[in-house]
């Protein structure tokens, strides 16, 4: 009796052991899997950190990848001790190289610097903003923070990218304002105004609607070197009306009344 009882002891530390040793094994192998770094993401970076990211003013200044998106390819630009490092690259091969950089590369967090090149040639504007889709869809499925930037930034940029000569003629910057009235200068209200910079808007800000009066204001980035600039205003059963200057004359456009024909 003494032996079976001695047997059933036995058997139930085996048991209590094996078990044991299980969930240890499981909770360090657990442990493991969910420490070790997925290398397929950028997660591993910390988050943005804003109050620094909004004290930004020069692409310079900007201490994390900067993307320029041309019509098919990209450039990676970093600014290292002083120093711009630039690559094209392709898409593949754009979050390849973004996955590999090291972390002392993110001193601002997750976040990516991204802007359409505006120096384009007939035929650009599609396959700009297809490559600038595709690249804001990478970013997005790594979580990386997007920092769209206004032109006047981006057009420092561009001419670190290109070289070209440009020269400089004051505030980077577009802010006008005025009304739009129809042919017997009644006021037009909900009047649809926009305002192209080479062709494409640079962000949200590049459009309005008048008021119940017809008035409106525009304020936008610009660029301070030479581009085309085109303010459209539109309206149902009105003809489109549009402008068209040089960047020197845009930069310093305070007013701008326009008048829209009836169909």
């Amino acid at each position: 009796m003494k032996l079976i009882r001695r047997s059933m002891k036995m058997c139930c530390l085996l048991v209590f052991f094996v078990c044991t040793t299980h969930v240890l094994n499981s909770g360090n192998a657990q442990n493991q899997k969910t420490s070790k770094k997925d290398p397929n993401t950028l997660e591993g970076i910390p988050d943005p950190k804003m109050e620094e990211i909004r004290r930004i003013r020069t692409a310079e200044d900007w201490p994390n990848p900067i993307v320029v998106v041309n019509s098919d390819s990209f450039y990676l630009i970093m600014f290292v001790d002083g120093e711009r490092v630039q690559e094209e690259l392709n898409l593949a091969d754009l979050e390849k190289t973004l996955k590999q950089l090291k972390l002392d590369r993110w001193p601002l967090g997750r976040v990516v610097a991204v802007q359409e090149n505006g120096l384009r040639s007939p035929g650009d504007n599609e396959k700009i903003c297809e490559r600038s889709k595709e690249v804001k869809h990478m970013l997005e499925l790594h979580k990386v923070m997007i920092e769209l930037w206004p032109s006047g930034l981006l057009f420092a940029l561009t001419l670190l990218v290109t070289q070209s000569a440009c020269i400089p003629f004051g505030d980077a910057w577009v802010s006008f304002s005025g009304h739009v009235k129809d042919a017997q200068g009644k006021p037009i209200s909900g009047a649809r105004l926009k305002i192209l910079f080479n062709g494409s808007p640079h962000s949200e800000y590049s459009e309005t609607q008048t008021n119940e009066n017809g008035e409106y204001k525009l304020h936008e980035n610009s660029c301070p070197c030479d581009y085309e600039f085109v303010v459209v205003a539109a309206k149902d059963g009105y003809k489109i009306f549009t402008k068209t200057m040089r960047g020197k004359e845009a930069n310093e456009l305070k007013t701008l009344d326009i008048v829209l024909e009836r169909q």
